[in-house]
């Protein structure tokens, strides 16, 4: 009997502290959600190649055509973005790539642009929400910040133990 008002008791006080998280979490993510559309053009691109020119700019001539390749390859710039949610679960859709994990920031499996298993995992804070991709030395980081009620700035970068440096760049995006 002690043992059922101790689990009770227990229950009483941690039930509404996750409910505070969870409303936390809904109430930072809730301005993401929807559908938005690439706005940055050619600068964008333009910006991503000579980030990327400046990272194999630094490798050996020999393999600065094969990284370059695969580089830009692997930083295609995603036309339109959705971000939708379930109670448990967060999916961005990055035009046909779809990315769906926890909440809770536990990483997960999915399939990365080159066709490999890699591990993934969001993180919401009260100024941007991330998604994380890291498998053997290699990733990428995407940080998704909201400016204004209608624009959302994607930074994003891409590091491996093969790259001189990591490239960096940075996406615009508008509400749809």
């Amino acid at each position: 009997m002690n043992r059922r008002k101790l689990l009770v008791g227990v229950a009483a006080v941690l039930l509404p502290s996750f409910a505070r998280t969870a409303n936390a979490a809904e109430d930072l993510l809730k301005p993401y959600l929807g559908p938005f559309r690439h706005s940055g053009g050619d600068k964008d691109r333009k910006a991503r190649d000579r980030a990327i020119e400046g990272v194999v700019a630094e490798m050996s001539f020999l393999v600065r055509k094969m990284a370059r390749d695969r580089l830009t390859a692997a930083n295609a710039i995603a036309s339109a973005l959705t971000f939708s949610r379930t109670s448990t679960e967060l999916t961005i859709v990055m035009d046909e790539r779809s990315f769906t994990g926890p909440l809770n920031g536990a990483k997960v499996k999915v399939t990365s642009s080159g066709d490999t298993e890699i591990d993934m995992n969001y993180v919401l804070s009260k100024d941007s929400l991330t998604q994380n991709f890291e498998r053997d030395g290699r990733g990428r980081i995407n940080t998704f910040t909201l400016e204004g009620d209608k624009s959302l700035r994607l930074d994003v970068r891409v590091f491996a133990d093969e790259l001189p440096k990591d490239l960096v760049y940075k996406l615009s995006y508008v509400r749809k």
